[in-house]
């Protein structure tokens, strides 16, 4: 409730807020063992979900976001396939380096024309070395799509470290 003590004048709550609905951290809250924060076209997250909590106490408020960046983790099994990958793709990499991109094709929380490969390669262009090995990171299932990068890249996706990496 925003018209409670505590939050009337608040400096950057209704900044903060920008039209959501708060919702207190409660008892109810408290007793719950999972927190559920959906992601559909009007609330993504693009962006860590502790980013949308606050405490009303600034030192108090930057000290929980802490907490939740240094110990809220995935699990140590995820970590470990993704350095097992990662050391892959660095052995198939030319030079044992390589580049990426994390390219979203399917989920866009605003409607917006999606990149072409053709724009990916002008934006990339000052950047990368002609065969250079390039890591896509994507949601798009059809990597055909990717092709005019692959004449001038070593494109690389999850899907080529699948089995060697594991994965299940």
């Amino acid at each position: 409730n925003m018209e409670d003590i505590r939050y009337k004048d608040h400096p950057t709550l209704k900044l903060w807020l920008n039209g959501r609905k708060m919702i207190q951290y409660d008892q109810n809250l408290q007793q719950t063992p999972i927190l559920y924060w959906p992601a559909h076209k009007e609330t993504r997250l693009l962006m860590p979900f502790y980013t949308f909590t606050m405490h009303s106490n600034e030192s108090i408020n930057r000290y929980l976001k802490r907490i939740f960046r240094d110990y809220v983790r995935y699990e140590n099994e995820i970590f470990c396939k993704a350095s097992q990958i990662l050391s892959l793709l660095k052995n198939d990499a030319v030079n044992g380096t390589f580049s990426s991109f994390h390219v979203r094709r399917g989920d866009f929380y605003l409607e917006k024309k999606k990149t072409t490969p053709e724009e990916m390669m002008v934006a990339a262009e000052p950047y990368l070395k002609k065969g250079e090995t390039v890591y896509i990171a994507t949601d798009e299932r059809n990597k055909t799509f990717f092709s005019p990068l692959q004449k001038i890249y070593d494109l690389k996706f999850l899907d080529d470290f699948w089995e060697r990496a594991s994965v299940d």
